[in-house]
């Protein structure tokens, strides 16, 4: 058998979603910055307290959802007095109780082909009972964008389908946070300067992932050949880092179909830490420096190497500072603003899932073969 080497990894639709990254998602991010901009200006002609509302409902569903987590914080951020609430479609659509769902709140929902009938039945129960509802979808002719009181159309990038998303995930998670920072301009909370500034430091920061994970390549590709020996994977991440460890997951159990599961680091100390098969069992920390529970996110990796798992760690904080020295270290740069790092810290999670992928010699969802073709 023919070895199987970086460049033959490097030719799957998911590795090349990596590698076009930092050159398309500049553009994406114009596109959605002009018209989030755009919607909330129209919103805020319409009634200017729908710019300042109570509380925030996004949703979605799998990797929409994932966005609707990555992009709390920065919506906390930019909408001061706003309460933020990432939920699923499921809960939207009929759980969360009718009357936290009224005039002065509003809810965004995302589906880029605007069809995902759970987040369409949830925005229609919320709109049914005064909500203010934003679809961000591709256009407004999709089933969700009719339902709903305005559109934020979102760039659809060309990708040879099926593989798992990156770049739609990119277009999700940032056209939640720049109709967040609409809002806030329509709102008088920020200045056109300040709005303009998270437009290029998002920029400049996605360049800046995509990079320096083609830079890191040959260290991914010899990570992927160490964890071929796993049977499951775990992701670990508070707060934002939360969403990239549950994205992470995603794309592991989309490319090639092990057994992911991902936590939180204080319900992984309760849990996770007792599974078997430490010797079988690789851990994901993703962790921010910026991140509300950093002092409990850097204890769990003494416990990681101290189970004798394979480790790896996630992280902008200085390679240095990791006392570890047995995990495997990914260092992202830093964010020029906190709440825009879930936008692009996902990168080499992606990327070694596309090579893990080819290394199993496994077609991207089970190639919609067998049980999996239903």
């Amino acid at each position: 058998m023919a070895t199987i080497t970086r460049n033959d990894c490097e030719q799957n639709a998911l590795s090349k979603q990596v590698k076009d990254f930092a050159a398309l998602v500049p553009g994406y991010i114009d596109e959605m910055y002009a018209a989030a901009v755009d919607a909330a200006a129209k919103i805020a002609e319409k009634d200017s307290a729908l710019v300042r509302p109570s509380d925030v409902y996004v949703t979605g569903c799998g990797d929409s959802y994932c966005a609707s987590m990555a992009a709390a914080p920065a919506l906390r951020a930019l909408l001061p007095g706003c309460t933020v609430h990432p939920v699923r479609a499921n809960d939207l659509a009929g759980q969360i109780p009718s009357f936290m769902l009224k005039k002065g709140v509003l809810a965004m929902g995302i589906s880029a082909s605007g069809t995902a009938q759970r987040v369409l039945d949830g925005m229609v129960r919320a709109k049914g009972s005064g909500v203010f509802t934003i679809a961000l979808t591709g256009n407004a002719t999709t089933p969700l964008g009719k339902a709903c009181d305005s559109v934020v159309a979102l760039p659809k990038p060309e990708v040879v389908s099926p593989t798992p998303s990156v770049l739609s995930y990119a277009v999700s998670c940032l056209g939640v946070i720049f109709t967040g920072v609409g809002l806030a301009l329509a709102a008088g909370t920020i200045t056109k300067e300040q709005a303009e500034g998270y437009r290029e430091d998002a920029k400049a920061y996605c360049v800046a992932c995509g990079d320096l994970c083609q830079e890191q390549a040959d260290d991914i590709f010899a990570l992927a050949q160490e964890l071929q020996d796993c049977d499951g994977f775990d992701f670990v991440g508070d707060d934002a880092d939360f969403a990239t460890a549950y994205f992470g997951s995603c794309k592991f159990a989309e490319g090639f179909g092990p057994f992911t599961v991902y936590d939180d680091s204080e319900n992984w100390e309760h849990v996770n830490y007792f599974i078997k098969d430490t010797h079988h069992m690789a851990t994901f920390a993703v962790i921010s420096k910026s991140s509300p529970s950093l002092s409990r996110q850097l204890e769990l990796l003494p416990v990681v190497e101290h189970l004798e798992r394979k480790g790896v760690v996630v992280t902008d904080l200085p390679a240095e500072s990791i006392a570890q020295k047995g995990l495997h270290i990914i260092s992202l740069p830093e964010a020029p603003v906190s709440w825009l790092a879930p936008a692009a810290n996902y990168l080499a999670l992606s990327l070694l899932a596309s090579y893990m992928t080819v290394l199993d010699g496994e077609p991207f969802f089970r190639g919609f073969a067998g049980p999996w073709g239903k």
